[in-house]
């Protein structure tokens, strides 16, 4: 029938798997946020080492050009996240990483884990779209639940342990818990092909000859606008324990417990969007909720914020993934688009904490700026989004005419 033989437990297999990978990144994510900053009271340092883990996987592209993190099949992604996790179970038993160098060591590791696992998944989900196991909507969806919902869970407890337990003692219980996780995904997860089944492969052999599409311009400012949505997470990953630590004076629990809504939120968008949303609406909201997280000093209005910020940057999110994938035409290929998606995503990542670490140092605009910054890059995306709608608009036109 032409759609490829996946079945339902090969679906929550790569799914489940997601999920599971995002929550032990997530609490080791929020557990190296809060405790960077709280040792070193440095946005500008902790900017730094995020940015530098998020380009380590184009330096290493640029200069061994047989290695590419970011077009890994799933075992090349579990030995590299069996031997990441490793190497950081083998710091936090030594009580080194709360140390300078070990923690730069270990975000990175994080930023390359995040990158490859993201990028896997990604060319992964638009297979099974275009192998018609799947829709654009529901891919997306799917992956964003799982995503969030990994995440959430992770934040939450992250968020909890810190106020209980060592930071060493979370690091290698997360670590240890990683590899297990990796070594089962190394033997049970199953390639994803996208080739539908055909009585005819010659057919399929001569679409494999034929030149690839160049990306339409359509799809260019989708890229870009997918990136500003990691530049706002990259920012709300560095400005929130700032804000919370220098400006409010709250502690840990209320950092873990606000990671945990905005990623709830999120969750219940991917449940919610059963169909596509208005992306300037939703961006609108989300300039709002931006604004009230950040300005208001009352914890129990900041989590409900925080839970509106989620759900409407993922309500975006998933929007613009699905129009994304629906514009992919045949020759195009689904590892080249995703590896496109994950790199100026990653760039945006990287350019955020040394942006916003820079501006809210005592050089420039002091630690009080960081209130406006995260309201500013949902400014910029609800202003790409109107830009994108626009240039959708006369296309549609110049086809009709």
């Amino acid at each position: 029938m032409g759609i490829i033989d996946y079945k339902i437990r090969d679906f929550i297999k790569f799914y489940g798997m997601l999920a599971l990978l995002y929550f032990s990144d997530m609490v080791l994510l929020v557990g190296l946020i809060w405790n960077t900053y709280k040792v070193t009271k440095a946005p500008y340092f902790l900017g730094i080492v995020l940015s530098v883990s998020v380009l380590i996987p184009f330096v290493i592209r640029r200069f061994f050009h047989g290695i590419n993190l970011l077009h890994l099949n799933f075992r090349k992604l579990f030995i590299l996240r069996l031997c990441s996790y490793l190497f950081i179970a083998l710091v936090s038993m030594l009580n080194l990483s709360d140390k300078y160098i070990e923690t730069s060591i270990i975000i990175i590791l994080y930023g390359v884990l995040t990158l490859s696992t993201l990028s896997t998944f990604e060319a992964g989900n638009i297979k099974l779209v275009k192998s018609g196991a799947v829709s654009s909507l529901n891919a997306s969806r799917l992956l964003q639940t799982v995503i969030q919902t990994g995440a959430f869970v992770g934040a939450l407890i992250s968020g909890l342990l810190l106020d209980r337990y060592s930071f060493h003692s979370i690091v290698l219980t997360i670590s240890l818990y990683d590899i297990l996780i990796s070594f089962i995904g190394f033997f049970c997860l199953k390639e994803i092909s996208s080739s539908p089944k055909s009585a005819h492969p010659v057919a399929a052999n001569v679409a494999i000859t034929t030149t690839t599409p160049a990306l339409f311009t359509s799809q260019k400012l989708l890229i870009v606008l997918i990136g500003l949505i990691g530049l706002h997470i990259s920012s709300f990953n560095l400005l929130t324990p700032v804000i919370y630590q220098s400006l409010n004076h709250w502690g840990s629990e209320q950092f873990g417990i606000a990671s945990g809504a905005a990623c709830f939120g999120a969750f219940l968008s991917a449940i919610l969007a059963t169909k596509k949303w208005n992306y300037a609406l939703a961006a609108l909201l989300l300039v709002i909720s931006d604004t009230i997280f950040c300005i208001i000093e009352i914890k129990s209005v900041n989590v409900v914020s925080c839970f509106f910020l989620g759900l409407f940057l993922n309500l975006v999110r998933i929007g613009l993934r699905s129009e994304f994938i629906d514009s992919i035409v045949e020759g195009q290929s689904e590892e080249d688009l995703a590896a496109k998606i994950t790199t100026v995503y990653s760039l945006c990542q990287a350019v955020g904490p040394i942006m916003m670490g820079f501006v809210i140092s005592e050089h420039f605009l002091g630690v009080a700026s960081a209130r406006w910054l995260l309201t500013f890059v949902a400014v910029c995306l609800l202003m790409g989004i109107v830009v994108f709608n626009y240039v959708k608009n006369i296309a549609t036109e110049v086809k009709s005419a």
